[in-house]
């Protein structure tokens, strides 16, 4: 940068940044600790969730065809892949506050997975299944299949944490890109 050039950045943009930034660690927090009721902000997740699972149940049914344990793994692909290809698309179009809010979408949705992983082995949360409408028969826990068929049940601790932890980075993250943005970081980047 030219010593004479001075970068800047309008009022109205470093108080969105700061502003949306903000609310967006208010939004982890809500995610991280679902017991903490923030009065408006539990909607946002709770209506995320709600998509996430539909796309989850979706997954399976659209990948089923592929054999038993990728119609299982389907769901989390399915969860996971709606998310990561928005984060692309806003990347490559360098709309950075889009890219926050898939970014956080990508973090609330791994944390929600990181619960199921680490259910595995205890297999004590209460799962729906669309199946269960019509009759069907008790729902399959899908991390306990996938990780009992490639040997990994014993593990399901630390794969949950290692995916709690890349939700964490991604709603830590989704928050810092604003504040970025809202300090005027015009950082390029090509992919």
């Amino acid at each position: 940068m030219n010593p004479k050039q001075i970068l800047v950045v309008p009022m109205s943009q470093i108080i969105g940044g700061m502003s949306l930034g903000m609310l967006f660690l208010v939004l982890s927090v809500q995610v991280l600790f679902p017991a903490i009721q923030i009065p408006l902000f539990g909607i946002i997740p709770g209506t995320m969730s709600m998509v996430d699972f539909v796309v989850h149940e979706a997954g399976h049914l659209v990948l089923s065809f592929l054999g038993q344990f990728i119609g299982v793994m389907g769901g989390t692909i399915a969860q996971l892949f709606g998310s990561i290809m928005c984060c692309i698309l806003s990347l490559k179009r360098r709309r950075w506050i889009s890219l926050s809010i898939f970014v956080f979408w990508l973090g609330q949705s791994l944390v929600q997975i990181s619960k199921y992983v680490m259910d595995a082995r205890a297999q004590e949360l209460k799962l729906f299944s669309p199946g269960l409408v019509f009759g069907g028969a008790k729902p399959l826990h899908d991390w306990h299949y996938l990780l009992e068929t490639t040997g990994l049940l014993w593990a399901d601790q630390i794969i949950g944490r290692i995916i709690f932890l890349a939700g964490l980075c991604a709603l830590i993250g989704s928050a810092g890109l604003l504040f970025a943005w809202g300090a005027g970081w015009k950082r390029t980047i090509s992919i």
